[in-house]
């Protein structure tokens, strides 16, 4: 009888408690707001690869965008992020959608439940970004850049590509 007391105060402690202080937070998981910090963190790191924490696709957060990302970096314009498919290309729920006039890229997930990924990024020039894949072994899988394209040619243009990877 005394133990079904304390587990009552205490439950009723813990409802009173996060009822003043509002529920606890969590991690941050939307894809743009993640990429959005990983891009102004290698920016400046020319040639070295990172992964986020998980992320979660679903109908809240059912996208990659290029201009989003360069928005709320406020690093590189849209046409100098590259988003690839990495792990999951071939997946029918993640696509891009045909170009739009207005610039930019975007990757779109349209699955019925909630996707549980991860981000990679690496930033380099134009140049050696290719180059730093095959050294690092890292597949891009299918990937468009914010111009509309594959990566610009012949640019010393820093350029950052968001990878989709397994979590």
């Amino acid at each position: 009888m005394k133990k079904l007391a304390i587990l009552t105060i205490l439950a009723l402690f813990s409802v009173l408690l996060f009822g003043c202080i509002g529920s606890p937070t969590f991690p941050q998981t939307s894809p743009n707001d993640v990429a959005s910090d990983m891009i102004k963190n290698q920016v400046d790191q020319p040639s070295e690869y990172v992964q986020s924490q998980v992320v979660v696709f679903d109908s809240q957060n059912s996208n990659l965008s290029s201009k989003v990302i360069s928005a709320n970096s406020k690093q590189l314009a849209s046409e100098q992020i590259c988003i690839g498919t990495g792990d999951f290309a071939g997946n029918s729920n993640f696509h891009f959608p045909s170009p739009s006039s207005g610039g930019g890229v975007m990757l779109i997930y349209t699955g019925s439940g909630p996707q549980r990924a991860s981000i990679g990024v690496i930033c380099d020039d134009s140049q050696s970004l290719m180059n730093d894949l095959q050294d690092l072994q890292i597949q891009a899988g299918d990937m468009q850049c914010g111009n509309g394209n594959t990566l610009p040619e012949n640019t010393a243009q820093t350029v950052c590509l968001l990878i989709l990877k397994s979590a």
